[in-house]
C-alpha cells in the first residue's frame, strides 16, 4: 500500500515549498514536485492543501511539571519540614 501527499507544504528539514510525498511500507519514497504515480496499484491520495508536512521529525513535546518533577518537588518540600 502506497500514500500520496498532494500539495503538502514540506519542510524536510529545509522548507521545499508545495510538493508532493510518496510513502511506501512507511517510509518516505520520493519528495518532489507533481509526482507522477501512473502504474502504482494500490495507493491513497490525500490532498494536504494548506497542511504542512515534516517527514522524519519526531514530536518530543513533554510537561516537566508534573509527574516526576512535581513528585521530586513535593518529596524536597516534605524533608524541609521535618527539618525546620
Amino acid at each position: 500500500m502506497f500514500i500520496l501527499l498532494k500539495n503538502a507544504n514540506v519542510y524536510a528539514p529545509q522548507h521545499l515549498g508545495k510538493v508532493d510525498v510518496l510513502i511506501g511500507c512507511g517510509k518516505v519514497i520520493s519528495i518532489e514536485s507533481d509526482l507522477n504515480v501512473q502504474g502504482i496499484g494500490d495507493i491513497s491520495i490525500i490532498d494536504c492543501k494548506g497542511k504542512t508536512v515534516t517527514p522524519g521529525l519526531i514530536d518530543q513535546h513533554v510537561h516537566l511539571i508534573g509527574g516526576v518533577v512535581r513528585a521530586v518537588f513535593l518529596v524536597e518540600r516534605h524533608k524541609l519540614h521535618f527539618l525546620s
